[in-house]
């Protein structure tokens, strides 16, 4: 899938669940309750598209086959953590077919998830693209960054009014 076909699939999931599910955002819910329902809406509205590749989707997936999944956080000294993604969108049982991994919040993404994200990029992981998504209860718009792996960046917003 394209840049743009990754998009308009997050924009139209993103819509999705402010038309059915908006009152998790602004209710006390935990934030995984929320990404339960937006990996349901990706989901969905990924089977629409015409893939080679049978993706799956998954949240909080920490495992890289039998291993932790872990990111490398210091160049110099190797030094590396466990992660677990928000949600992903790949292919199981491989690492050929990784195609985006998502970071979310309910308030404001910060720069940890934007280093998941990036170490994602890198081996033996390879995703394609990374998406921080930040649900904002308080304002009118979910803001969203998408990230390739090629480096560059496009930011936008899904408003919730409508």
């Amino acid at each position: 899938m394209d840049k743009k076909s990754i998009k308009t699939l997050i924009e139209e999931a993103l819509k999705e669940l402010i038309r059915r599910d908006k009152g998790l955002i602004h209710r006390k819910v935990r934030e995984e309750c929320i990404n339960h329902r937006l990996a349901c809406y990706l989901e969905q509205f990924l089977s629409e598209y015409k893939c080679e590749i049978k993706y799956s989707v998954d949240l909080e997936y920490n495992k890289n086959y039998n291993d932790p999944k872990r990111i490398q956080i210091d160049d110099k000294n190797k030094n590396t953590k466990a992660i677990r993604p928000d949600i992903i969108i790949h292919k199981r049982e491989t690492n050929d077919n990784n195609l985006i991994a998502f970071e979310i919040k309910k308030n404001y993404t910060d720069r940890h998830d934007l280093e998941k994200i990036r170490g994602l990029f890198r081996s033996p992981y390879n995703y394609k693209y990374g998406c921080l998504i930040s649900y904002l209860p308080e304002k009118e718009y979910i803001k969203v960054k998408l990230l390739s792996n090629q480096g560059d960046v496009e930011e936008f917003r899904v408003n919730k009014n409508k």
